[in-house]
């Protein structure tokens, strides 16, 4: 079990690996919906207020199709015989630690912090008229998503390798611009609905 988690796209078939992003992908498009959480980008996620419920199931197939697209436009540079359902499931499964911030705007906790944070930016000492709770969920939350990012970018790397089997530096290197094209592309997408 723990090897699965580690090495997902080495120990699991890729049907498998779709069916467990894809219910990733519709459990937490449901709890972002309660956590007014908005994923307006492939490695964006933002709480606001009235979240509609299918804005969050949206962006996430948005963001997964855009992700799944430009990698395999890179895939197929590196490898013709790279298969798209073997991209797809990289898309799928590396997104799933960016859900779990959602889980941190329960009761809209998060929102509240950055808004208060917001309208008191020039008062800095403004942060300390917030309970604690807030300021103790606005610091995990801030750990959580900088440890969601580069768990993305290792599974992003493992998977791409495994799929394309890529042995070139160059050809790993080339994610970064790779997922920079692809948020744009799905940050424009996501704001036309």
């Amino acid at each position: 079990m723990k090897k699965k988690l580690k090495q997902p796209f080495e120990t699991l078939q890729e049907k498998q690996l779709l069916t467990i992003g894809t219910l990733f992908l519709l459990i937490f498009s449901f709890i972002a919906y309660y956590t007014n959480t908005r994923f307006d980008g492939v490695i964006d996620m933002h709480h606001t207020a009235n979240v509609l419920i299918h804005q969050p199931l949206l962006d996430n197939i948005v963001n997964t199709l855009c992700l799944g697209a430009c990698l395999f436009g890179l895939a197929y540079f590196v490898n013709h015989k790279t298969r798209w359902i073997d991209i797809l499931a990289i898309a799928l499964i590396c997104r799933i630690p960016i859900y779990f911030g959602a889980i941190f705007n329960i009761n809209d906790i998060s929102l509240t912090t950055g808004k208060h944070l917001i309208e008191n930016l020039s008062t800095p000492t403004a942060m300390f008229d917030l309970p604690a709770i807030n300021l103790i969920v606005l610091i995990l939350e801030s750990i959580y998503i900088l440890a969601a990012l580069v768990l993305f970018c290792i599974l992003l790397y493992k998977g791409f390798k495994t799929a394309t089997n890529a042995r070139k530096l160059s050809h790993s290197l080339l994610l970064i611009p790779i997922v920079i094209l692809a948020e744009i592309i799905s940050k424009a997408l996501v704001f036309l609905y």
